[in-house]
């Protein structure tokens, strides 16, 4: 299918457009193997961890509905103490606190096998997804609205602070491993990190390799590696629907577009936050219609003002590639279609031990890094002038180009 931004839009529009599905085209042809080990240092990636719109609400009903669980009928309070279908208790966590449905559903198998279970425990909806450690005697979070509610919540909020996340790609050590006193952990990416902060356990008697021979004994993380790849697949596949994240710079007013969930955490830490203010997932996309878009951008950096100029006129790009044209205009990255730019290492970040090979990932470059020969304020700066229509135009222009508007 090849996407056609249409020509009545206003050109800055079309630009964005074509800026946001250009780094979708380029990632969207590169997809990731399943993993075949288990390796308890980095489970699943950022970006399967955040992707809100992994499932919609009738697709989360149609997958309770083929499986030999309660939840498939259940109709009980959600956290406002509203009567709601399982589906929609879970729809609705998920989008309020940005965690992917497919994590949730495997949180529920992983605790209470709530998926498959025929028989129900007088305490078993009120300890659903484990949230706040319920036992015999204690539930901070009882029902299984609360337990969905708060166990996205819990999610979403851990790894967030600075104090946690101390470099761009942290590697998090731990080692308070249920049951491994003398086990250490090098986290590779902040998803990981939350599932065991939820966790802490490795879960597996002989980790970091093939756990069929043992999968009948697997608890904890281990299991939920194992429960997430028997529904959904490999937990590091690029995911068919995700955010964009929208920052506004306090300093020029100007807006930053990620679908990176590090660069996300990036903006927000405690030094960042001074010059960001964080405006949400603002639009989602579907990256299955992007795969032919043909239209080059061409960005350019302004050697006086330092700001970013993006352009689809290729006669533009000749002029400023002229002797007197490089005396103002610096070609900081020729096509945005071309793979080995900017546009690798600015999408969502291949994290997985099945990164395919030559790929550009988080433990190689930051983003935005010497591939554009930027310093690290330009970095973080990208001054998108020719972009700040209006956010209904904007929001507008995404959706007649096969994008949608994410209402979070």
């Amino acid at each position: 299918m090849t996407l056609k931004i249409p020509l009545t839009l206003p050109r800055v529009t079309r630009i964005a457009v074509a800026l946001t599905l250009a780094i979708v085209a380029s990632l969207g042809v590169v997809q990731q193997a399943a993993a075949a080990t288990y390796n308890p240092e980095i489970i699943i990636s950022n970006d399967n961890m955040r992707n809100a719109n992994a499932m919609s609400e009738k697709q989360i009903q149609a997958l309770l509905e083929t499986q030999t669980g309660p939840l498939k009928s259940l109709v009980t309070s959600d956290y406002a103490g509203v009567n709601r279908k399982a589906s929609t208790i879970i729809w609705q966590a998920c989008q309020a606190w940005n965690i992917s449905p497919k994590v949730m559903l495997t949180m529920l198998q992983k605790e209470q096998s709530l998926l498959t279970r025929t028989t129900l425990k007088t305490n078993t909806l009120s300890r659903a997804i484990g949230a706040g450690c319920p036992n015999a005697t204690t539930n901070r979070y009882p029902g299984f609205g609360r337990q969905m509610w708060n166990g996205a919540r819990l999610l979403d909020s851990y790894g967030e602070s600075s104090t946690v996340v101390p470099k761009y790609y942290p590697d998090i050590v731990r080692t308070d491993i249920y049951r491994k006193p003398n086990v250490t952990l090098h986290m590779k990416n902040i998803a990981t990190y939350k599932l065991f902060c939820y966790n802490p356990s490795i879960g597996a008697s002989a980790p970091y390799g093939d756990l069929s021979a043992q999968a009948s004994s697997c608890t904890g993380n281990a299991n939920f590696w194992l429960i997430y790849r028997r529904y959904f697949g490999s937990t590091f596949a690029y995911p068919r629907m995700m955010p964009i994240y929208r920052f506004r710079s306090y300093r020029t007013g100007t807006y930053l577009y990620t679908i990176s969930v590090a660069e996300r955490l990036k903006l927000r830490n405690a030094t960042n936050k001074r010059n960001w203010a964080y405006e949400g997932a603002k639009f989602s996309m579907d990256t299955s219609v992007a795969s032919a878009l043909t239209t080059p951008v061409y960005r350019f950096k302004n050697k006086y003002t330092r700001k970013f100029s993006f352009v689809t006129s290729k006669a533009t790009y000749d002029t400023r590639r002229t002797t007197s044209g490089r005396r103002t205009w610096t070609v900081s990255m020729g096509r945005l279609l071309l793979t080995k730019a900017r546009v690798e290492v600015h999408g969502p970040a291949f994290e997985g031990p099945d990164r395919p090979t030559g790929s550009v990932g988080p433990g190689d470059l930051p983003p935005l890094a010497s591939l554009t020969s930027l310093d690290d304020d330009d970095a973080l700066v990208p001054l998108l002038d020719e972009l700040r229509d209006s956010t209904r135009n904007r929001g507008k222009a995404l959706a007649d180009a096969g994008l949608t508007s994410a209402a979070l």
